[in-house]
C-alpha cells in the first residue's frame, strides 16, 4: 500500500504547480505521468526488497526470492497508477484520502482471497479482471504452491486425523 497512498497524496498537491507548468507549455501531461512513475519505481523498490527480505525469511517461503519480489514489484506498480487516478480526480489531499477506501476495498474484496469469487454476483465479477490485487496474489499463489502435494493423514476408516 506504501505505492499507492504516495501516489494519492503527491498530485492534489502538485496539481496547481503541475496545471502552471502545463500551460506554460513546459511538457506534456503524458511526459509528467511517465517522469513520475519512473522517479518512483527505485522507492518502490527499495520498500518491497526490505519488506520482502524481512518477511520472505520469517515466514519461511517455499517460493524463490526473487519471484516474490517480482510479484510484489509489479502489484505495487499496478495498484500505484490507480492511486494516481485516484489523485488526479481529487481536489485535494483529504478529499483523495477519503476516495481511498471506496475504491480499493472491493477490489480486495474481489481478488480472490478474503471472498471467493464463486459468492459474488455474476454481473460483478468482471471486477476481477481489472484488478491489480487478484493478479499480484495469483502469482504469490502460484510462486508458492506450484510444486507442493497434499497428503492428508488418513485414519484406516477413511477419516482425517
Amino acid at each position: 500500500m506504501s505505492g499507492v497512498e504516495s501516489n494519492i497524496a503527491v498530485f492534489p498537491e502538485q496539481r496547481l504547480l503541475f496545471e502552471k507548468e502545463r500551460n506554460n507549455n513546459m511538457y506534456s501531461t503524458t511526459l509528467y505521468l511517465v517522469i513520475k512513475t519512473l522517479i518512483q519505481l527505485p522507492e518502490n523498490l527499495i520498500f518491497i526488497l526490505c519488506y520482502t527480505t524481512i518477511v520472505y525469511y520469517m515466514i519461511g517461503l517455499d517460493s524463490k526470492f526473487y519471484q516474490v519480489v517480482i510479484s510484489l514489484f509489479l502489484g505495487i506498480c499496478g495498484v500505484g497508477s490507480l492511486g494516481v487516478i485516484i489523485g488526479c480526480f481529487a481536489n485535494n489531499l483529504s478529499e483523495a484520502m477519503a476516495l481511498f477506501p471506496l475504491v480499493f476495498m472491493p477490489l480486495i474484496l474481489f481478488s480472490n482471497f478474503l471472498v471467493s469469487l464463486e459468492q459474488i454476483t455474476e454481473y460483478l465479477r468482471w471486477i476481477q479482471w481489472i484488478n491489480p490485487f487478484r493478479y499480484m496474489i495469483d502469482a504469490m499463489f502460484i510462486s508458492e504452491f506450484k510444486n507442493v502435494v497434499y497428503h492428508p493423514d488418513m485414519s484406516e476408516n477413511g477419516e482425517l486425523n
